[in-house]
């Protein structure tokens, strides 16, 4: 079954994030290579609960998404696979990697524990990847559905499976594994619907 364009789009935007190598193969290292970042930009200790938990999160990412595209058993994921392992990859088995991922994030991001992200904080996990103070606010304008000032668990999540898997989505929720190491595909088409917010710009 072929899927759509904007999900092809998209799912090849996410490839040239993991390629940390800039190699045009997704690996279980590079996977463990932004694990490790992420956990670094938390300033949680290594060896915290909520360090393993980000590590899990990838770890759940391989071998429930990637590996099982590893036709040649190469343990790396090229782009012909990846092409191909697209075809047969259903939300039920992307989005509950995503969500871990997200949540385990989310959760050392959280410093004060009270189930959501301020202003402050997401603006420390966005600046791990070099956004700017600006544009971060702009992600949390357009993630702060019900206007509070702070994300909650629930609209952040929201934010970032919905990229994957609603073409009406907004682009806010591409920025959870950071810039692009190589551009090799073109970046997502935006939603062209009539009712779509304001978008911040794409890094």
């Amino acid at each position: 079954m072929m899927i759509p364009s904007w999900k092809r789009s998209r799912a090849l935007d996410l490839f040239d994030r993991l390629d940390v190598t800039g190699s045009a193969t997704i690996t279980e290292p590079d996977l463990q290579e932004l694990a490790e970042h992420t956990v670094v930009g938390t300033k949680a200790d290594p060896d915290s609960v909520k360090a393993k938990a980000i590590r899990a999160g990838y770890d759940y990412l391989w071998q429930t998404v990637f590996a099982p595209m590893d036709l040649n058993g190469d343990r790396q994921v090229n782009l012909v696979e990846f092409e191909e392992g697209l075809n047969h990859l259903d939300d039920d088995s992307f989005v509950p990697a995503i969500t871990m991922i997200a949540t385990a994030i989310f959760n050392a991001y959280d410093l004060d524990e009270n189930g959501s992200l301020s202003q402050q904080e997401i603006i420390n996990w966005l600046g791990e990847y070099g956004v700017s103070h600006q544009d971060a606010l702009a992600h949390v304008r357009d993630m702060d559905t019900n206007r509070n000032g702070t994300v909650s668990y629930k609209e952040l999540v929201s934010a970032i499976t919905d990229y994957y898997i609603n073409p009406e989505a907004s682009l806010d929720g591409h920025w959870m594994f950071g810039p692009k190491r190589v551009t090799r595909h073109e970046a997502p088409a935006e939603p062209t619907l009539d009712l779509m917010p304001a978008l911040s710009p794409e890094f």
